[in-house]
């Protein structure tokens, strides 16, 4: 089965617009073999930093930033192919209430 180098996610998105690069995702089983017909979702991850822990959770303060929220487009991939690619054709941001990802 193929190799696929690591790469690094894009650094600038555009909000509404796909990614510049699509990502391809190799499915294998648990013997490695590659998994044709498997459909990848992508999600974006909640804010780790939320709820607030530690001494400062106690703290009154009003300026306390809220959950990260995004949404993206065409967060699902193409089928697997028979090598196990399952490649993405318009993965990007749709919305977010904040400026990262």
């Amino acid at each position: 089965s193929p190799d696929l180098p690591e790469v690094a996610p894009p650094r600038i998105v555009k909000i509404g617009e796909a990614f510049a690069w699509q990502p391809r995702i190799l499915v294998r089983d648990m013997r490695g073999l590659p998994v044709p017909g498997r459909k990848i979702m992508a999600f974006a991850n909640p804010d780790s930093a939320w709820p607030i822990m530690g001494p400062s959770a106690i703290t009154p303060n009003y300026d306390r930033r809220g959950q990260k929220v995004v949404e993206l487009n065409c967060p699902e991939s193409e089928l697997s192919d028979n090598g196990g690619i399952a490649r993405f054709t318009c993965l990007g941001v749709k919305s977010s209430n904040v400026d990262h990802v």
